[in-house]
């Protein structure tokens, strides 16, 4: 996977007619790269989503938090003191997700 900048470097070399091995020479880079993106768009490499520690008590958490203001302190509290295995980080994380609210379709 190349950068943003490698990528317009060799669009840039393309309008300049400059051979796949000229460009690859002047950004050290393999000839076989610069062939695999000339004319092709620039797309960025997708991360990988990984599931959270908290994805087996959501649903318990959104109906604490759906029936009283808690924090993500206390979420966090409650979670410890069932014994769970939830983190305090992602506790915050999903307490942000849910207190703004369902996400609106564009």
């Amino acid at each position: 996977m190349i950068d943003y900048a490698t990528w317009c470097a060799i669009r840039d070399g393309v309008e300049k007619h400059l051979t796949p091995d000229q460009m690859a020479g002047a950004l050290n880079l393999n000839v076989k790269t610069v062939r695999r993106w000339i004319g092709r768009p620039y797309a960025q490499r997708q991360s990988a989503r990984r599931d959270s520690k908290l994805d087996p008590f959501k649903g318990r958490i959104v109906r604490w938090l759906e029936a009283h203001p808690l924090s993500a302190q206390q979420v966090f509290q409650r979670l410890r003191d069932e014994a769970t295995a939830g983190a305090s980080a992602s506790s915050r994380t999903t307490c942000a997700r849910f207190a703004r609210g369902p996400e609106k379709p564009s």
